[in-house]
């Protein structure tokens, strides 16, 4: 309804009427206008309460994606960990292997094997066991820290892949070794230690 005609049909009836009128015009026109800003601080509050709920939901995502991926790694880091672990225990238990074997034995060579058929490493290892030895091949990594703990220095004979033969016997070994070589020439004798000393080519073919 217009303000105006309102005020001029109110101005048309007696006084105490008219008061009454304009009070409840008045009183309707706040209620109108409370409810209209009502209405406004609802829809605010529904727009930041509906802003507040994707905000918590988005966190919540995010979180769920940052637990999944700290999990994944804490799993990653536990396989590392235990890969680490059994590699560190391999070379451990490798290193007391060979220094088990370097102290039972009386007569130690490594040799250099490099171009030998199966065929002839085959015929060498039954050789050497006919002669109560045994030949392994480690890695120069770890066959130096053997040495190394057991007080032997043969890190100038550690150059290219080596085999070491073992044997309580000083000489059989070594005499195996030594005619198999002249009859296989891709054999190369590196070093001996007999009885703890160590022993070059020259000592060892003679």
């Amino acid at each position: 309804m217009d303000a105006n005609f309102l005020s001029e049909a109110i101005n048309t009836l007696p006084f105490p009427i008219a008061m009454v009128a304009t009070l409840g015009w008045y009183i309707q026109k706040k209620d109108k206008e409370k409810a209209i800003v009502d209405a406004e601080i609802r829809e605010r509050n529904n727009k930041e309460r509906d802003m507040l709920i994707a905000s918590i939901e988005k966190n919540r995502l995010v979180n769920e994606k940052l637990l999944e991926a700290n999990q994944e790694l804490a799993e990653s880091n536990r396989i590392l960990i235990n890969e680490f672990s059994t590699k560190i225990n391999n070379i451990e238990n490798n290193v007391a292997e060979i220094k088990n074997k370097i102290s039972d034995a009386n007569s130690i060579v490594l040799f250099d094997y490099r171009g030998l058929s199966v065929a002839e490493v085959t015929e060498l290892r039954c050789k050497l066991r006919e002669a109560d030895s045994e030949y392994k091949v480690y890695k120069n990594t770890l066959t130096k820290r053997a040495m190394d703990d057991l007080n032997i220095d043969i890190d100038e004979y550690l150059e290219g892949p080596s085999a070491i033969s073992f044997s309580a016997d000083q000489l059989a070994p070594i005499k195996v070794l030594s005619e198999f070589a002249k009859k296989h020439d891709k054999l190369e004798l590196k070093v001996g230690i007999v009885d703890g000393k160590v022993t070059n080519v020259e000592e060892l073919s003679r």
